[in-house]
């Protein structure tokens, strides 16, 4: 009876670590893909926009570089969405006792 208990306890823990990596990962893809879907082309827009209209006298180099560090933000933002997708993969193998080397 105890082990059949002990044994019960450990699925249910389990189960509740799996599906909260399952969520996490479910929330870092969709921040991933809203980044590189929809912030990152605007950031790299604006990024060669003002960078263009340097060139041409159009736009100071304080807009150049602020166009540059939101494009870097954006960047910085999406690896690191990208980073938390792969933990939460990880820890749902971990969980699954799979191994994908």
């Amino acid at each position: 009876d105890q082990a059949r208990d002990e044994l019960a306890a450990t699925a249910l823990r389990l189960e509740g670590e799996l599906a909260l990596a399952r969520g996490e990962f479910e929330v870092a893809r969709r921040q991933a893909q809203a980044l590189r879907d929809d912030i990152l082309p605007g950031a790299q827009s604006a990024y060669d926009a003002a960078s263009t209209g340097f060139e041409y006298g159009k736009f100071g180099f304080l807009d150049v570089l602020d166009a540059q560090r939101t494009l870097l933000q954006a960047q910085t933002l999406h690896l690191n969405a990208l980073a938390d997708a792969h933990r939460a993969l990880a820890a749902i193998d971990r969980i699954l006792g799979e191994d994908h080397e």
